[in-house]
């Protein structure tokens, strides 16, 4: 178990050959898990946007609204943005 922590949480054996190479692995290894928890929802269909007529995106999983933002917010803006580049969507 230690062995398994030590290679896939903080890449130890990696910042022995240099911290500019650890910081590579965990951004690349972390930023595909974060691509992955977004990917799977939205390919398999358990997570969805929809966008009604009053300007709010509501966010739903697995058939229930979880929130509402607004279409022009920055942070929506971003979000989104990085699912487009993501899905390779460019507008």
């Amino acid at each position: 178990m230690q062995t398994s922590v030590e290679h896939l949480a903080t890449y130890r054996f990696i910042f022995k050959r240099g911290v500019n190479r650890w910081a590579q692995h965990v951004l690349l290894g972390r930023g595909s898990i974060l691509s992955s928890c977004v990917s799977f929802p939205l390919v398999f269909g358990w997570m969805y946007f929809t966008m009604g007529e009053n300007g709010l995106y509501t966010v739903v999983a697995f058939g229930i609204n979880l929130t509402q933002v607004k279409a022009e917010q920055t942070f929506t803006i971003d979000a989104l943005g990085g699912i487009d580049d993501e899905i390779g969507i460019y507008a």
